[in-house]
């Protein structure tokens, strides 16, 4: 795109974060979103779904919270699409009591 002259935007880069992780590309999909906030475009919760779900599809547990961690403190507010992006990324890896308290933790998030 950039050799286009073609300026990326937040879909964009969420379809390469997505396309790296798919494709078993974490370090990779990481990059891009780094890349987009050099960029001055901040993620969003489909940028934080798409992280979470390659990091269940690339066994990386530590990325899992390191994602949710960022999330965080970036101010993305997790949804419900997100939180089983999560708890689904901690099955396919085994943290199975994290994906316990993921569900529980949002489901007391949305009762209240």
């Amino acid at each position: 795109m950039k050799r286009n002259q073609l300026k990326p935007n937040l879909v964009s880069y969420n379809a390469l974060i997505d396309a790296y992780g798919s494709n078993g590309l974490l370090a990779d999909a990481i990059k891009i979103l780094r890349e987009m906030e050099q960029e001055r475009i901040q993620p969003n919760v489909v940028s934080i779904c798409t992280l979470l779900a390659a990091c269940g599809r690339c066994s990386r547990k530590v990325k899992i919270d390191t994602v949710l961690t960022a999330a965080d403190m970036r101010g993305i507010k997790l949804n419900t699409v997100a939180y089983n992006a999560a708890i689904e990324s901690c099955m396919n890896v085994g943290e199975y009591d994290k994906a316990i308290g993921l569900y529980k933790y949002e489901e007391e998030k949305n009762q209240n």
